[in-house]
């Protein structure tokens, strides 16, 4: 390789942080690598993208020089300057004409559904509880949990207790908690297969709270241990509800059954792979692909107006395949939703007449305290049918407007 020299003594661009780069397995015949940047900023890239990248992340300022970044990426790239590969003017070249977006890369948006993070449970804490934990994902282990679950969730739906009288805030407080379980899964997920977790936190997502797992470093895992990542969650869950379920049913407590219901909904909605959840990792890391909207949009597009020929050979294409099950698991979680919206609804309707029947009576030789309690009652009832039929609106919106985002190859802005 020619070691021409450079005019100028102008700095090269510095990337702040800490970088760290591998390359990302995936079914696709272009090698693709993983840059993070404070375990914050995530993007896939080509390697001597990469490797350019974490040659300026090792600036020592203002000593620095394109001559000693050069020799850097040298270093890391595993070539020598005899070699026949990018010379020195030729990175060079490439640093100033991407200058602004390499200084830029730290203040890219990390992408996070959740605003206002509050890390809870540090990565060394996580590690410690999780530790014992990855037995779960031994087969034998994780056949006898799924048989539990299933069996316990069978149960629920069969001798289901009334949830009439139960309190809604106490319901979500425990479904909350099993979206902690949730996170856990993950990140018991991510240890045992040795990838890299940042911990658990708490944020803000739309106007509620709501726990996250930092497993981005699962990146760099091979498709299958990405996997038991992004199964870990659901996995945990499922078992959390099973137990709440069996708890429900034993107690008859219309608390816990309708916390229950809850945690079936946000399971429902996190497995919805038409929002970029776990079910949308889950068939990513299934398929092992990257930009899964994108490719079944291009997929189906393609499929409508593509030539008679072509159509037959995409047919039997495993996108038909995965498209096909993306349809169905949309179409299931919409319909989810609207059975939902009328069940809640329907008994949130059955329980007002009896309320406002009490609230009449109340007036008849009752304290002004009463009175108000009565009403109270009544106006809690009416907040809680709002909220739900909210909730599930939102959500159901959401899922529809993705969709169709996804169909007209918008899946970024859907999402």
């Amino acid at each position: 390789m020619k070691a021409a020299s450079v005019q100028g003594s102008q700095l090269p661009p510095e990337v702040t942080g800490d970088v760290d780069i591998a390359r990302f397995s995936s079914s696709t015949e272009r090698e693709r690598w993983r840059v993070s940047i404070d375990g914050v900023v995530h993007f896939l890239t080509d390697r001597a993208t990469a490797q350019r990248i974490h040659a300026l992340s090792l600036s020592v300022r203002p000593n620095d020089s394109y001559e000693h970044a050069y020799a850097r990426y040298l270093a890391i790239a595993g070539v020598d300057a005899d070699a026949d590969g990018e010379s020195l003017a030729e990175f060079t070249a490439w640093c100033k004409t991407h200058f602004d977006t390499i200084e830029g890369l730290t203040t890219l948006p990390d992408g996070h559904a959740l605003r206002l993070r509050l890390l809870i449970l540090p990565k060394n804490i996580c590690h410690h509880l999780a530790q014992p934990l990855t037995a779960m994902f031994s087969p034998a282990a994780a056949l006898v949990a799924m048989t539990f679950s299933l069996l316990g969730v069978c149960n629920f739906l069969l001798h289901s207790p009334t949830q009439s009288g139960g309190s809604f805030l106490a319901a979500v407080c425990v479904a909350l908690l099993g979206v902690l379980v949730h996170e856990v899964g993950h990140i018991t997920g991510c240890v045992r297969n040795t990838g890299f977790q940042g911990g658990i936190g708490i944020g803000i997502y739309w106007i509620w709270p709501a726990f996250y797992a930092d497993v981005r470093g699962s990146w760099s895992l091979p498709p299958k241990q990405r996997l038991q990542v992004s199964l870990g969650g659901l996995y945990f869950q499922s078992i959390f509800a099973a137990c709440l379920g069996l708890a429900s049913v034993i107690a008859e407590d219309a608390t816990l059954a309708m916390a229950t219901r809850i945690t079936f909904l946000l399971m429902a909605t996190t497995i919805n792979p038409v929002m970029k959840y776990d079910g949308y990792w889950i068939l990513s890391d299934l398929l092992n692909v990257t930009n899964l909207h994108t490719r079944i949009a291009n997929h189906l597009r393609t499929m409508l107006t593509g030539k008679q020929s072509g159509r037959r050979k995409l047919l039997c294409s495993r996108w038909t395949a995965a498209s096909l099950l993306f349809a169905l698991v949309a179409s299931g979680y919409m319909a989810y939703i609207v059975s939902e919206l009328a069940r809640t609804w329907s008994l949130a309707l059955s329980n007002v007449p009896e309320l406002w029947a009490s609230a009449i009576r109340s007036h008849q030789g009752a304290s002004a305290m009463d009175v108000a309690t009565t009403y109270g009652h009544f106006a809690w009832a009416i907040f809680q049918l709002l909220l739900i039929g909210m909730a599930l609106m939102i959500l159901g919106f959401r899922s529809f407007r993705a969709t169709l985002g996804i169909a007209t190859n918008k899946a970024a802005a859907a999402c």
